[in-house]
C-alpha cells in the first residue's frame, strides 16, 4: 500500500483537505491512507471515523440488550410480552387499541391447529395476538391468541377468502394427509423474522 501512496510523493498536492463528515479542513496526517481515492487518502478524517465506529458498536450494544430483555420478557410473561407486542403494532399500523392485559389468555394449545403453543421466537407454534377482524385493531372482543402459523396463514383474509384457499389446498394436495414427509415440513420452526409476517 506505501508503494501505491509513495506515486503522489513528487506531485505538489494540498498540504491540507477538508473532511467529508465534519466539514473542518485538516492536515493530511488527520487522514488514513487510502489508495482508492484520487489523493491516496480517505475523505473522512480519523477522528470521524472513530467517532463513527463507536456509534456503530454502541448501536449494537444497545440492540443487543434489547432483543436479550425481549426474549428474558417472553419467558418470564408471556401475556404481558404478547400485550406489549399488541400495542407496539397498534402503534405503529395507527390501529385502535383499548384491551387489558386481561384480554390477553394463552391456551395451551392452537384453536386452529390444536398443536401446544410454545413460547418461543422461533417457533411457527408460538403464541401470537390475532384481530379476529382484520383492521378494527386491537379491541375487546377483537383479539385472540392462536398460533404464529395460523396468524401467518389468516392474515388479512376474510372468511371467505379462506374457505376459497381451503378448497385451492384441497384440489392442489389431494393426498396431503397422508403425504407424512409433506406435513412434517410444515412443522419445521422457521426463523424469528417470520413473526413479521403476523397482524
Amino acid at each position: 500500500m506505501d508503494g501505491v501512496i509513495d506515486m503522489f510523493a513528487d506531485l505538489d498536492l494540498p498540504k491540507k483537505k477538508t473532511c467529508g463528515r465534519c466539514l473542518q479542513l485538516l492536515a493530511l496526517d488527520s487522514f488514513a491512507k487510502n489508495p482508492c481515492k484520487p489523493d491516496g487518502m480517505s475523505a473522512v478524517c480519523k477522528l470521524c471515523q472513530k467517532f463513527h465506529y463507536k456509534k456503530w458498536e454502541r448501536a449494537g450494544d444497545n440492540l443487543q440488550r434489547t432483543s436479550l430483555r425481549r426474549k428474558e420478557l417472553r419467558k418470564a410473561d408471556p401475556r404481558r410480552f404478547l400485550f406489549n407486542e399488541a400495542k407496539s403494532r397498534a402503534k405503529g399500523l395507527g390501529r385502535a387499541f383499548n384491551i387489558s392485559l386481561d384480554d390477553i389468555v394463552i391456551p395451551d394449545r392452537c384453536p386452529v391447529f390444536g398443536e401446544l403453543l410454545e413460547v418461543s421466537e422461533s417457533h411457527w407454534f408460538a403464541p401470537s395476538v390475532d384481530e379476529k377482524v382484520y383492521g378494527l385493531g386491537y379491541t375487546k372482543g377483537n383479539v385472540q391468541v392462536i398460533s404464529r402459523l395460523a396468524n401467518a396463514m389468516k392474515h388479512k383474509a376474510s372468511p371467505a377468502q379462506l374457505r376459497q384457499f381451503a378448497d385451492w389446498v384441497y384440489r392442489t394436495f389431494p393426498n396431503m394427509d397422508t403425504d407424512k414427509r409433506m406435513l412434517e415440513s410444515f412443522m419445521l420452526p422457521r426463523s424469528g423474522d417470520e413473526a413479521r409476517w403476523t397482524n
